[in-house]
Formats: structure tokens, C-alpha cells, sequence
């Protein structure tokens, strides 16, 4: 079995960058640096967000919070109501900045015109709601 490899955030960040600069193709730098061209679009992904989020010399920990909230007229929609949110823990555990842990929760409101229909159909459960709760952790 192929053992898997482990990159810098130097390294990471020097392909992000040749990434960015766009004097090569994805494809091009997959070949150079013997990496799968979705690696190399995921890293630079991450340094366009991390471009945005963090002013230069700034410390990378934190915490972040997010939230949406939306409504829509029940009578066109299957989902007529949804709420999501969560909180982001960045640079939490010592000698590792770059690691972050977010927890979100998700609720969405089904629209009564699809509870209806599920009660008429003789469904055993009938739906109006699903929710959610995601973490992730990052390296």
C-alpha cells in the first residue's frame, strides 16, 4: 500500500501561489510537482480564502461565526423556511495555526403544500422539517 504523503504549508503555499499567478496550467503544475490537479485547486482555494479572511502579519487565531436565514412563499416552494449557523475555531491547538474546527446546525422548514401531500399519500412519516449538525476538522 502507497503510503500518503504529507506537505509543508510552505510547500503548500508555493503551488498555491504558482497556482494563482497563472503562468502555468493546473494541469502543468500537477505534472511538476507529481500531485492530482484537484490538490492543487483545492490549495489555492484555501489561499484565496485565507487571503481574504487574514490581513498580513496577523495572528491566525480566532473565532468565526456565521449565519442565513431565509424565507419563501410556501405555496411555490418545497422549503419555505430555512436557518443555518455555526462558529469556527481556528489555530486552537498549540504549534499547528493552521488547523480550525467548525460546527454548524442546519434547519429547514418544509413547506405545509408538501406535508399535505405526504399525509394524502398515506407516507408513514410525514415530512416537515429536516435538520442537521456538521463538524469538520481541518489540517
Amino acid at each position: 500500500m502507497k503510503t500518503r504523503r504529507r506537505f509543508t504549508a510552505e510547500f503548500k503555499a508555493k503551488v498555491a501561489l504558482e497556482a494563482l499567478q497563472g503562468q502555468r496550467t493546473i494541469a502543468e503544475l500537477a505534472t511538476r510537482h507529481e500531485l492530482h490537479p484537484n490538490v492543487i485547486t483545492q490549495w489555492r482555494r484555501q489561499a484565496i480564502g485565507k487571503l481574504a479572511s487574514r490581513m498580513p502579519g496577523s495572528d491566525a487565531k480566532g473565532v468565526g461565526l456565521f449565519g442565513r436565514v431565509m424565507g419563501a412563499p410556501p405555496d411555490q416552494n418545497l422549503v419555505d423556511s430555512l436557518a443555518d449557523g455555526g462558529v469556527n475555531f481556528s489555530g486552537i491547538v498549540p504549534h499547528r495555526p493552521d488547523d480550525s474546527l467548525a460546527i454548524g446546525f442546519a434547519y429547514v422548514g418544509i413547506s405545509n403544500r408538501v406535508h399535505g401531500f405526504d399525509l394524502d399519500s398515506g407516507l408513514p412519516v410525514a415530512r416537515n422539517f429536516e435538520s442537521l449538525l456538521e463538524t469538520c476538522y481541518t489540517m
